[in-house]
């Protein structure tokens, strides 16, 4: 089970609403935003299918989603010292 929450803050009419949920299974109507984003987030659900599909699904058509995140390919060579570093460097410039 994904213990991952989100803080979504939406800003309607000047006023800012924050909400605290399950980024697999939102409380949203469809199609109820135009843009979505995501950063170092969704490589931490356990059925990334869900996370998507509820992305798509809040979206309107036409909608815009942008995400990043670090991940490790099949490229990163463990021994090579210059691959460690640039991961050391991530992972502390994350917390």
């Amino acid at each position: 089970m994904c213990n991952c929450l989100i803080n979504l803050c939406l800003c309607k009419f000047n006023f800012l609403f924050i909400v605290q949920g399950d980024f697999r299974k939102t409380s949203f109507p469809d199609e109820s935003f135009s843009k979505v984003y995501a950063i170092e987030a969704t490589c931490h659900a356990d059925d990334l299918s869900k996370v998507y599909g509820e992305i798509y699904r809040v979206l309107k058509p036409g909608g815009v989603f942008a995400c990043y995140e670090w991940i490790m390919t099949d490229k990163y060579d463990e021994s090579d010292r210059y691959h460690r570093q640039i991961y050391r460097d991530i992972l502390v410039s994350n917390w």
